[in-house]
């Protein structure tokens, strides 16, 4: 098979996402476009999640993955990729989409206790992307009291640590300079 083959079957492999207003219905295979993001409402559409779940967690598609993360940075979509994170349906995807979060550059300040509360719940991998959203993707503020409380619990973890001993360590470093900053 030749490239030009290939990336037309992963193309017809992309669910389509339909969009339709009081005088069109469209179908669109690919990134969805800035402007049809913006007409959504803020309850997020079911058929949009599963379709960004896909763009992003489709293995052979970087491109589409890179115009999915321009756009959710153009459009600030952190509600929507934190709302994914928590569905269950999503479970076996976590791990990409809170990759997602720090690959879009996007500031996450505002779930900064829903971070820290994944990555100490979480398997390694999603615990290692989630401390990586914070310590790279928080610029803050933060208040004194949600740091001490998310201390207590990151130093909590730290004396039933497993594997993720230094992922948690890491965490309490990035929160010390966070409340010394304070």
């Amino acid at each position: 098979m030749n490239k030009d083959t290939n990336k037309e079957e992963e193309e017809n492999n992309l669910e389509p996402f339909i969009h339709e207003d009081s005088e069109f219905r469209t179908a669109f295979i690919g990134a969805i476009p800035e402007k049809i993001l913006d007409t959504l409402p803020h309850q997020f559409d079911p058929k949009l999640i599963a379709t960004l779940v896909k763009q992003l967690t489709a293995l052979d598609s970087l491109q589409i993955k890179d115009e999915v993360l321009h756009t959710l940075k153009a459009d600030e979509a952190q509600a929507i990729l934190v709302a994914i994170i928590g569905m269950k349906e999503y479970a076996n995807q976590r791990k990409i989409i809170v990759a997602a979060c720090w690959e879009s550059g996007l500031d996450f300040t505002n779930y900064f206790t829903f971070f820290n509360t994944l990555a100490i719940n979480s398997e390694y991998a999603i615990c290692m992307e989630a401390v990586t959203v914070i310590t790279e993707n928080m610029a803050g503020p933060f208040s004194k009291a949600e740091l001490t409380q998310a201390q207590t619990v990151v130093d909590k973890a730290i004396q039933n640590a497993d594997e993720r001993l230094a992922l948690f360590n890491l965490l309490s470093e990035n929160l010390m300079t966070k409340l010394n900053l304070n």
